[in-house]
């Protein structure tokens, strides 16, 4: 159990790096939670500092919780545990300490995951966000939907803690998906 709760820290602490902002900050001069969406991922990046800086965030962001799942997978722990640390990581990085709890969306660390575990989810995912883009051109309620389908495949297979970090991302996208859906109606 003490191992369990050291690595969850672990995995936290690392999905909590705030990628973006120290791209921003050290590499720019740019304080990403002061511009654009105020959020710290690859979009909003992308919208203040252009295609170079928000790969690399992207980057960043990926190998976040790619390392987090080979440190977890080196020390012998099952699928169930790894999901489990990705999952934290995801919270990690949406929720950051280093930041006072306010962080990026999380579809990059939890892609991220979903390459290491269940690379599937990732076509689900392009999918579906390509078909609600086409009708909706709004990025956040295409995340909604998509990782809706997403969270509904993680259901079926049973996969608990995958469906936890949809949830969390589909609740950090809510607020904007939302405020279109009521600008529209």
């Amino acid at each position: 159990m003490f191992c369990f709760v050291v690595l969850s820290i672990f995995a936290y602490l690392v999905g909590a790096i705030p990628t973006g902002y120290i791209i921003g900050k050290i590499g720019f001069g740019v304080n990403l939670q002061q511009q654009g969406s105020g959020n710290t991922g690859a979009a909003n990046t992308q919208r203040v500092l252009g295609t170079i800086p928000a790969l690399l965030v992207l980057i960043g962001d990926l190998g976040k919780a790619v390392l987090v799942l080979l440190v977890t997978r080196s020390l012998g722990y099952t699928e169930n545990v790894q999901w489990w640390m990705g999952a934290i990581a995801v919270i990690g990085h949406i929720y950051p300490v280093y930041l006072r709890f306010k962080g990026g969306k999380g579809l990059a660390t939890g892609a991220g995951v979903a390459i290491c575990l269940e690379p599937f989810t990732l076509v689900i995912f392009l999918v579906l966000w390509g078909v609600a883009y086409l009708f909706t051109k709004h990025v956040a309620l295409s995340s909604v939907l998509a990782i809706s389908g997403v969270l509904l495949y993680l259901l079926a297979l049973g996969i608990l803690p995958g469906v936890v970090a949809c949830l969390v991302i589909i609740i950090r996208h809510t607020p904007e998906a939302w405020a279109f859906l009521h600008k529209r109606s």
